[in-house]
């Protein structure tokens, strides 16, 4: 009878220890799951890191509804002044221009470099012409933005946009406008079609 008892105490006392190791488990498996949740959740609340972003990548954040007025201070204001760059190779307005005719249609005998449209003349020999054109809400509508072939929307600053506007047979323009100041990527854009640029002032970068 005692030995019966020793035996169902030790049993006891047995199931009570892995009772006991196998809660402690479980306990550590919820800390560590805990514990790994609010790491992530603070890692995601970081700010996005803009160290590798480009000074023209980054946007200020003047309010839209000041722009204008404080549009000329900026443009005047000291910056850095770089070189001047070499003067870069002549563009060929006509290479690599094709046009592919639906059946039964002849190919037009000229084309516009910009648009790949048909024309009644050659404009591929000249250089077209990129004009800065206003897109705030007080400046809208702009006026004569439907006769350009191109038109690129770019961010100015503090979420304000401007329009890039380029036409190939710029002789052919009526009035447009507002027309706006400069930015360096815009001037980029531009170059990448070797466009007359025109703006009505800008940053000294």
């Amino acid at each position: 009878m005692a030995n019966n008892n020793q035996r169902k105490l030790r049993k006891s006392t047995k199931n009570k220890r892995l009772y006991i190791v196998i809660s402690a488990i479980i306990a550590v498996m919820l800390i560590a799951a805990i514990v790994l949740i609010v790491v992530n959740s603070k890692s995601s609340d970081k700010p996005e890191d803009t160290t590798g972003l480009t000074t023209e990548d980054k946007v200020t954040t003047k309010a839209p509804d000041t722009e204008d007025a404080a549009d000329t201070a900026g443009d005047s204001e000291s910056a850095e002044i770089l070189p001047v760059p070499p003067a870069e190779p002549t563009f060929d307005h006509a290479a690599n221009i094709s046009f592919v005719p639906v059946d039964g249609e002849e190919a037009p005998r000229y084309v516009n470099p910009l648009t790949g449209e048909a024309l009644s003349s050659d404009l591929a020999g000249k250089r077209p012409v990129s004009v800065m054109i206003n897109n705030i809400r007080t400046a809208c509508p702009q006026e004569g933005v439907s006769q350009f072939d191109i038109m690129y929307e770019l961010l100015a600053e503090g979420g304000i946009t401007r329009l890039l506007m380029l036409k190939q047979d710029y002789a052919s323009l009526d009035v447009i406008g507002s027309i706006r100041s400069s930015r360096k990527y815009f001037i980029d854009m531009s170059q990448n079609h070797d466009a007359i640029y025109v703006h009505a002032g800008g940053s000294e970068e």
